[in-house]
């Protein structure tokens, strides 16, 4: 009999240990969450802080850069101005870029700031344009004056030519050909026509030196002979 109560004393007291481990284990758990939803919370703080103070110092460098954008468009308007070029309305429009982003409205700066921007390209671009046109002007009336000597010169040349008995019909054809690009003022092809004149003038001049020169020496072997 007594075998058999401490067999049942066995069961019951395992039974009471598997409870109290069962039980012991779920207040671990619990004290598991319990401890780590509070870390959890901080973590979280920690990431939404980061992310506000990544945030601000984002918002930091646009207006530092918009700011730069609105000093460098400033100086662009004055360098117009020195030109003749009004722009009122546009340092009205950068003053309120200015105001907006010092009130940290950067987006709004930035409008303001590009309104200002395609002002000043499209006005540097006429100046541009402008410059060169009065270049290319410059360079003409220089190509002009120099055509014009070259004309002259290149007439006077094939004028003594002629009066040499040197028949010029062809030269004189090239050299109507260059008057015309002149007058067109295609000044490269009024260059490529005298260059070419310039060269056949030299030869007809060096065939008559040629022509002299022989002349001369029959001339003297005559005079030699009528001595002998």
């Amino acid at each position: 009999m007594a075998g058999v109560n401490y067999e049942v004393n066995i069961q019951l007291n395992a039974k009471t240990l598997d409870k109290q481990l069962g039980d012991l284990e779920k207040r671990v758990n619990n004290l598991k969450r319990n401890l780590a939803a509070p870390l959890r919370g901080q973590d979280q703080a920690s990431r939404q802080s980061v992310t506000r103070a990544e945030k601000a110092a984002k918002l930091e460098d646009r207006i530092r850069a918009t700011r730069v954008i609105t000093f460098n468009l400033g100086r662009r308007l004055n360098k117009l101005e020195e030109r003749g070029i009004k722009v009122n309305e546009q340092r009205v429009q950068l003053n309120r870029a200015a105001t907006s982003t010092n009130k940290k409205l950067v987006e709004q700066a930035r409008t303001q700031n590009k309104l200002v921007r395609e002002f000043v390209q499209a006005e540097e671009k006429k100046l541009k344009l402008g410059v060169r046109a009065g270049r290319m002007q410059a360079e003409n009336i220089d190509a002009a004056v120099s055509a014009r000597e070259k004309r002259y010169s290149l007439d006077q040349k094939l004028r003594r030519l002629e009066e040499e008995g040197i028949k010029t019909d062809k030269l004189r054809s090239r050299f109507g050909d260059m008057n015309e690009a002149r007058r067109k003022q295609e000044f490269g092809l009024f260059k490529q026509i005298a260059r070419e004149l310039e060269l056949s003038v030299r030869r007809e001049r060096d065939k008559l030196a040629l022509q002299k020169r022989q002349t001369r020496e029959l001339q003297r072997q005559s005079r030699m002979r009528g001595a002998a």
